[in-house]
């Protein structure tokens, strides 16, 4: 009796895996939206978003960024701008699809909410600048993309802004090259269930053809595993970005040191003239003037010694 009850269930069981595998076939015959069959395969498996994706060992999540702006608002600060696309892949296994039609891979956008995502955050010192007042979570982006292929892999992509506040060393400014990092950490999966590693090994940031920079001339970058310390909370995988900053320092020549210096040297001039030499002068103080109408009145105003130049802003 109990043999026969085994045989049964048996039977039972991979006459279900038939039944579904006929019926996911007939979806992907009928020529669906991606939202139907998606609807028909998270029904048909039982998925469940709350439980991590069942892999042999460490769930690996192969991470990507691609630059697409820097900005510096403000060339004195250490405040830069960052905005770039975050392309995470992992495999789940319960996601695999059979089909040997057009579909390459399922637009999973509109399910975004029923499929497990990895829970990343950034660890860094500043903001996010999001594009509404009412999205301010600093897990769940407003631009998105969620794609799942055949094999399980899924592929979610996530546009981000940041303003970094960077290390610099005003003493010398503007010779100085601020440093901004910021870092990728799981929030709530240790390093035992979710390991982060970058793409391809990849040891810099890709740029994309369309970077855009304002005020921002990034010299350096590099992306590393961050150095392994002990966490009050525990111990969990961590991706590091550096960004190594430069300064745009022919302009400070330009319009401060340079100007500065003739204006200084040029006022030296009148120990060598004579004492009644009432009309020469007077000509350095028209000299003054033009120079400093030429340069202009912003440039007038960044001079080092204003007082100096004080005749040609008026």
């Amino acid at each position: 009796m109990g043999w026969s009850c085994v045989v049964a269930r048996v039977v039972a069981f991979f006459l279900m895996l038939n039944g579904v595998s006929a019926l996911t076939s007939d979806i992907f015959a009928a020529g669906k939206s991606d939202k139907e069959i998606l609807d028909n395969l998270l029904k048909n498996t039982r998925y469940d978003k709350r439980l991590l994706p069942p892999v042999d060992g460490v769930l690996t999540v192969n991470v990507s960024v691609l630059l697409l702006s820097l900005a510096s608002p403000d060339e004195s600060s250490l405040k830069y701008e960052v905005e770039f696309l975050l392309q995470q892949q992992w495999y789940d296994p319960r996601l695999r699809y059979s089909n040997q039609s057009h579909y390459d891979y399922l637009n999973a956008i509109h399910h975004h909410e029923d499929i497990w995502l990895p829970d990343t955050y950034f660890i860094m010192h500043g903001d996010f600048k999001e594009y509404s007042e009412h999205s301010r979570d600093p897990i769940i982006p407003m631009h998105f993309a969620l794609r799942i292929y055949r094999n399980g892999t899924i592929n979610y992509l996530m546009r981000r802004h940041l303003i970094l506040s960077c290390q610099g060393r005003l003493n010398i400014f503007p010779f100085d090259d601020p440093l901004c990092s910021f870092a990728l950490e799981s929030i709530s999966y240790e390093q035992s269930a979710i390991t982060y590693v970058w793409k391809n090994d990849e040891d810099t940031l890709r740029k994309s053809p369309s970077l855009t920079t304002l005020n921002a001339y990034l010299i350096q970058n590099q992306t590393i595993p961050c150095p392994i310390k002990a966490s009050w909370r525990g111990n969990y995988s961590c991706l590091k970005v550096d960004l190594i900053f430069t300064r745009d320092r022919a302009f400070y020549f330009t319009t401060v040191f340079i100007p500065g210096i003739i204006l200084v040297t040029s006022s030296f001039i009148t120990f060598w003239l004579e004492w009644n030499a009432v009309p020469a002068r007077s000509m350095i103080g028209k000299i003054y003037g033009w120079q400093s109408n030429a340069l202009g009145l912003a440039s007038c105003i960044t001079f080092i010694y204003g007082r100096s130049c004080g005749w040609g802003c008026l």
